[in-house]
C-alpha cells in the first residue's frame, strides 16, 4: 500500500512538471519593442547648454557643434585667398590682420560657416529615413523628430539669408561663383542611392571655395577694370546698371559687371585647377575612410559609397595612390604660382600626414575611423602654411617685398 501511495505521489509531481512545462514553452514570446531605443543624446558641446531649448535643435542640425566639417570647407577657400594675385605678394601676409585680406578672410569663414551649415541641412532633409535606421546618425534631429521637415526648410532658408549677407560684402565675382556650387551640394544625397562615387561629387563641392577665395583676394583688380569700362559705357549700358541698381543690394551682386578677365587672369587656371583637384582628391580620402564607419548599415540600407566599392582590401592601395596624385597635383599648383621651397614640403608633410591615415586605419574601429577624420584638417593647416611660406620666400623680388612685409 505505502508503495502504491508513494509512486502516486511521483507520479502527480511528474505530471504537475510536464503542465508547467507545457504552459511555459507555449506561452507566447514578449513582444519585441514597438520602436528601437531611443537614440544617443548629441554630441557634447560648450555652447549648446547656453542656447535655449528651443534652439538646440537647430544648432545640432546644422553641425554647429562639430567644427571639424567647417574647417574642412573654409581651409580650401583660404588656400585660394593666399594665393590670390589682388594685392601683390604680401597680400595673403595680412590674412589674419585687420587689413582687406583679413576682412576677406574673416568673411569667408563666416560664409563657410553657413555654407557648410545649409548643406548639413539639405543632407539630413533627404536621409532623415535613413538616419533614423542607423545607430550613429539616429540622433539627429530631423532623424529623431526634433524638428519637422518644414521647420528644417525654415532653418535652411534663415541660414541661405545669412550667407547672402556675408556674400553682399564680398566682391561681385564671389557671389556669381557661390551658385556653381549649389547643385553639387545639393544632389550629394542623392548620389548616395545611384552611384558608388558619392564622395567625388562631395570632393568638388566642399572644395569649391579654392575659386571663391581667389575671386575675394583678386576681385579688386576686376572691380577697378569694371569701374573704367562703366565711365565709357553707352546710354544703354547705363540704363541697364540703372535698372540692376533698382534691385535689393544682396540681389544685384548676381548681376553686377565682373571683368572675368582680371579676376582671372593668365595662368590662373593653371594654379587651381591643380590645387582644386587635388583637394577634391583629399576629401574622397579623408570621407571613404568616414564612410567605412556606417559601411554594414549603409550595404542594409541600399546606400552606396566609394567605401562599399572598394571593400576593406581595396581601399588601403587605392588610398595610397590618391595620396600620391594629391601631392603631384599640389606641387604642380605650386609650380604654376611660382612658390618657393617651404611651400613643397609642407604639402609634401600635408599628404604624408593623409597617407599616415590610410595606412594605420583598423576599418573595424570606428572611433579610431573618426579621429582620422578629425585629424584631416591638419593637412589642411599645412596646406595654408605652406603657401603662405612659399610666398614669402620665393627668392625673387616679390619673395624679398613680402619678406619686407613681415618686419
Amino acid at each position: 500500500m505505502m508503495q502504491l501511495l508513494a509512486r502516486a505521489a511521483r507520479t502527480s509531481r511528474l505530471g504537475a512538471q510536464i503542465v508547467r512545462h507545457s504552459t511555459s514553452s507555449h506561452a507566447p514570446a514578449s513582444a519585441p519593442p514597438a520602436s528601437l531605443p531611443p537614440p544617443p543624446p548629441p554630441s557634447p558641446s560648450r555652447v549648446a547648454p547656453l542656447l535655449p531649448a528651443a534652439l538646440r535643435p537647430y544648432y545640432f542640425l546644422g553641425r554647429y557643434d562639430r567644427p571639424v566639417g567647417t574647417w574642412l570647407c573654409v581651409l580650401p577657400a583660404w588656400w585660394g585667398l593666399a594665393l590670390s594675385a589682388g594685392g601683390g605678394p604680401a597680400a595673403p601676409l595680412a590674412l589674419a590682420g585687420a587689413g582687406a585680406a583679413g576682412a576677406a578672410g574673416a568673411l569667408v569663414l563666416a560664409g563657410g560657416l553657413l555654407a557648410r551649415g545649409a548643406g548639413c541641412t539639405v543632407n539630413d532633409l533627404w536621409d532623415r529615413r535613413f538616419d533614423a535606421q542607423v545607430e550613429r546618425t539616429r540622433a539627429r534631429p530631423l532623424a529623431a523628430g526634433d524638428v519637422t521637415p518644414a521647420q528644417a526648410g525654415a532653418f535652411l532658408a534663415a541660414q541661405l539669408g545669412a550667407g547672402l549677407a556675408a556674400l553682399a560684402l564680398l566682391p561681385p565675382a564671389v557671389a556669381q561663383l557661390a551658385p556653381l556650387a549649389v547643385p553639387l551640394v545639393a544632389v550629394y544625397p542623392l548620389l548616395k542611392r545611384v552611384t558608388s562615387l558619392p564622395q567625388v561629387a562631395l570632393g568638388f563641392a566642399m572644395n569649391f571655395g579654392v575659386f571663391m577665395g581667389w575671386a575675394a583676394g583678386s576681385a579688386g583688380a576686376g572691380a577697378a577694370a569694371t569701374s573704367a569700362a562703366a565711365s565709357a559705357a553707352s546710354a544703354a549700358s547705363a540704363a541697364s546698371a540703372a535698372s540692376l541698381a533698382a534691385l535689393p543690394a544682396p540681389l544685384g551682386l548676381f548681376f553686377a559687371p565682373v571683368d572675368w578677365a582680371a579676376v582671372f587672369a593668365p595662368g590662373a587656371l593653371g594654379v587651381l585647377a591643380p590645387l582644386y583637384l587635388g583637394a577634391a582628391a583629399w576629401t574622397v580620402v579623408y570621407d571613404t575612410l568616414y564612410a567605412h564607419q556606417d559601411a554594414r548599415d549603409d550595404a542594409r540600407l541600399g546606400l552606396r559609397s566609394t567605401a562599399l566599392l572598394l571593400g576593406r582590401e581595396r581601399t588601403r592601395p587605392a588610398l595610397s595612390a590618391l595620396c600620391a596624385a594629391m601631392l603631384g597635383l599640389w606641387w604642380a599648383a605650386g609650380h604654376a604660382a611660382g612658390l618657393g621651397a617651404p611651400y613643397y614640403a609642407l604639402a609634401a608633410a600635408a599628404a604624408a600626414h593623409s597617407l599616415w591615415g590610410v595606412r594605420t586605419a583598423d576599418f573595424g574601429d570606428v572611433p579610431g575611423l573618426a579621429r582620422r577624420f578629425r585629424g584631416s584638417v591638419a593637412v589642411g593647416w599645412l596646406m595654408l602654411a605652406g603657401i603662405l611660406a612659399g610666398r614669402v620666400f620665393k627668392g625673387d623680388e616679390s619673395g624679398a617685398e613680402a619678406r619686407a612685409a613681415l618686419q
